[in-house]
Parts: C-alpha cells; structure tokens; sequence
C-alpha cells in the first residue's frame, strides 16, 4: 500500500492494489502459464511476450475497494455461473433470470470509470468527458446506478460456432483484450473482452433504438446474453491476426 488519493472518494489515504479489469479474469490464465500472461499489442513494433502484470495500480483506498470487490462478486459470480439464479443455456445464447439490475449496473460502470481514470498506457483508449466521468464516480460513490441507457452495456458471450473449432470454451475464458474504441452512428463504445464474454460500453449513452437489441443490460427481471462468435468481431479479429504475423516474424520473446 501507499499513501495517496483515492480516485473514489478523493480522501487522502493509504491505496490499495487496485485491479482495472477484475483480478479473476487474470487467474486461470495465469495458472496455465505458471503466472505470466502473454500480452499481443495491435501495432507493428510491439513483440509478443510474457508479463506478470494483471493491469493493476495503486487507485483506491480499501473501503472504496471493498464496495467495488462487492459487486464485482455478485456480477462475474452470476456470468460464471457461480451463483444460485435460474440459467438457461438455448441456440440464441445464455437466459439470466431475477438479477439485481443496479448491482450489475454498478459493477459494469466500475470497470468502465476505473478504465478512463486509469494512466495505464493499456487503457489510454478509454476517454470519458470529465462530466460523464464524474457522473459515474458520483453513481458509484453514493451506490446508485445509472439508468439502463446512460453509459449503456452490450453483453455478449464468445464462442466459435464452427463444430471442433479452435476456440473452446476455457480458452475463451483465458482471453483478455485492453479496451478498443469503435465508433458508432452518434456516440463512441469501447470494447472490453475478459471471462468469456464482449462488453460494449456505450458513451455517453446508447441510442434507444440500440437499446433494443439484445444483450443490453435493462430493468428487467430477464437478461438474455446472445453468442457471439470471436472471428465476428472485427477488431478481435484485428488483435489475434496481428499477433499471428508477428508469430510468423520471429517478433516473440519466449518458445512455445
């Protein structure tokens, strides 16, 4: 710990090691490769290596951690299906049934913030108007979520629907991404891919009538998280073709 000031609640206090994207989704990649994690950059000079970084800094203080360790539970709890709510698994994707709409809310705004407020080189993409980045500090602090459409939420579960593919399950889970911008009609999203699933954060709200579509987390006792496959989304296609070719290169720094 050091001595700073917490980004949540602007007290001067010691600071916890704080994770951006949830430590768990570090785990099991690190199990497999005794700690590390390989890191694949989307440029053209960046070599693919091993590192021990799980993306943390020194950000809040050990109350405000603990109100984030708390919804993160519940959340990634649920999403792994870990906790005790009705789970139905069909062709479209995965039913969640009588989820608590303002903890999920409130833990997809932390990771979100936690990313924009970040000086993290990893999540220099993630820029939210000072206003908006307050909105959700404030949202945070005082334990309110926002509305379903402000700083809206996209969830998708990865998979590769091509029978005997190359992307199983696990190793689904095992993938992260630092967070890419996109740019839509009106607004900005920025993807983020960790414990199986895309988030698609919506800035500085998703339009109503993207709103409708399915995977956007709403006040409703019925969440349903379509499939979506990997090689659909263009800019994850970007990243593992990019380190493909640098595989091809030599431009990695460990043996398989």
């Amino acid at each position: 710990m050091k001595l700073g000031r917490c980004a949540l609640c602007l007290k001067t206090r010691k600071l916890e090691k704080s994770h951006i994207i949830p430590n768990s989704a570090f785990k099991p990649i690190k199990r497999e490769l005794s700690g590390k994690v390989i890191t694949v950059i989307d440029d053209k000079d960046t070599w693919v290596k091993y590192t021990n970084d799980s993306w943390w800094e020194y950000l809040l203080c050990s109350d405000c951690e603990d109100i984030f360790e708390k919804y993160e539970t519940y959340s990634l709890g649920i999403l792994k299906g870990a906790k005790k709510i009705e789970k139905v698994v069909h062709e479209q994707g995965v039913t969640f049934k009588n989820i608590n709409y303002g903890e999920f809310k409130l833990f997809l705004t932390s990771v979100l913030w936690r990313a924009s407020v970040s000086k993290q080189d990893v999540f220099s993409k993630v820029i939210l108007h000072p206003s908006w980045a307050e909105e959700a500090r404030l949202s945070l602090l005082n334990k309110k979520a926002l509305p379903p459409l402000k700083l809206g939420c996209k969830l998708s579960k990865l998979n590769d629907p091509v029978p005997g593919g190359t992307f199983t399950e696990e190793s689904l889970q095992q993938f992260v991404i630092s967070p890419i911008p996109r740019r839509n009609r009106r607004t900005v999203s920025f993807l983020f891919a960790y414990s199986g699933y895309l988030f698609e954060y919506f800035s500085p709200a998703i339009l109503y009538g993207d709103s409708r579509s399915k995977g956007v987390l709403k006040k409703s006792c019925i969440f349903l998280i379509p499939y979506q496959s990997i090689t659909g989304v263009p800019e994850l296609l970007d990243v593992m073709v990019s380190g493909l070719e640098k595989d091809v290169k030599g431009m990695v720094k460990f043996k398989s």
